[in-house]
Parts: structure tokens; C-alpha cells; sequence
């Protein structure tokens, strides 16, 4: 990918994350941060990250949550799991996008991220009764 088609995909990410999730962001770096309300480090949810040749992406998930992925993109070279290293407290996931076909299949994985995170019972999370604006 190109830096052009880089930034191209980042600005598609941010802007669909921002306006599909309702979620406030900022960038620190390298490093796009995306929270839930308020910008602080227990409402942090996910962080792109840019490389030279790709944007990496890493979500908080809860362990207490299965974390769908049926395109597969858990394999342990493709999608890593994290303790602690960026955002803390709960489990860390990461996955790579290469190119602009990959941005609604990384939007399925940020919205699933999103939704875990929020203050939502765990059982409308188990039992999927909730929307993508997490309205039932």
C-alpha cells in the first residue's frame, strides 16, 4: 500500500468510527485514539496505529465476551492478543489493514469492540439484542 492509499484507508476508518460509533478521538503521534465519551484512559477503546506500510489496529475486547471473527483474522500471525500493553485493564486484539477492501471487515471488528466495551449488561451482549448504536 502506498502512503497515499494509507492515509486514504486511515481517513475511511477514522471517519466511519467516529460517525458510526459516536465516539470522540484524538491523535497523539503516530497513533489515532478513539474513547468512549470523554477522552480518558479508562474509556480508551481502540488505537490505530500507522506504520510506514500499514495502518495497525488494536481494540479492547472483554475476556468475558467471545470476540467474532469468521473471516479468520485471529490467526496467530494475522490478529495477536495483548495483556496490557496499550489499553490496559482488559484483553488487547490487534489486526492489520493492508488495503481499502479490508475497511468494512475492520469496521465489523471495531463495532463488535466498541459494543463489548460499553457499559451494556453482559447478557444483551451474549444474547445480541442490541443495535449498532447499541439501542435495543
Amino acid at each position: 500500500m502506498t502512503g497515499d492509499d494509507l492515509k486514504d484507508v486511515v481517513r475511511e476508518l477514522t471517519r466511519r468510527t467516529t460517525d458510526l460509533l459516536e465516539v470522540v478521538s484524538e491523535v497523539s503521534g503516530r497513533f489515532y485514539l478513539f474513547y468512549h465519551g470523554k477522552a480518558s484512559e479508562k474509556n480508551l477503546f481502540a488505537t490505530f496505529w500507522l506504520t510506514e506500510n500499514v495502518l495497525r489496529v488494536r481494540v479492547r475486547t472483554d475476556p468475558a465476551v467471545p470476540f467474532e471473527d469468521p473471516n479468520g483474522w485471529t490467526r496467530t500471525n494475522g490478529f495477536k492478543t495483548y495483556l496490557l500493553w496499550l489499553l490496559g485493564r482488559k484483553q488487547e486484539k490487534e489486526f492489520v489493514v493492508t488495503k481499502k477492501e479490508h475497511v468494512d471487515y475492520a469496521m465489523e471488528l471495531l463495532t463488535q469492540a466498541y459494543l463489548q466495551t460499553r457499559p451494556l449488561p453482559h447478557e444483551q451482549l451474549k444474547t445480541g439484542i442490541y443495535g449498532p448504536s447499541g439501542k435495543h
